[in-house]
């Protein structure tokens, strides 16, 4: 299995042959339910309003369960000082 989890919009641009596109706003929905647990890219000067909505679907119940396994996400025991 060849996967980074990760979802990545490429688009043409120019003399490069492609580039990430931004994800915005307009995007949120997509990212919430994507299977994938990374994306890129967000830029915060062009849209800060996609931080508050994915930061809040966190908060939620259905954050906590990894779309491609319906197994709850387990979390990851704090570390003890050592």
């Amino acid at each position: 299995m060849n996967d980074d989890l990760r979802t990545i919009d490429w688009i043409p641009d120019g003399d490069i042959k492609l580039r990430p596109r931004t994800f915005v706003t307009a995007d949120a929905l997509r990212l919430t339910l994507s299977p994938d647990l990374f994306a890129r890219k967000f830029n915060l000067e062009e849209d800060a309003v996609i931080f508050d909505l994915l930061e809040a679907h966190l908060k939620t119940p259905a954050a906590k369960t990894y779309a491609g396994d319906p197994t709850p996400i387990p979390r990851r025991p704090a570390l003890e000082p050592a």
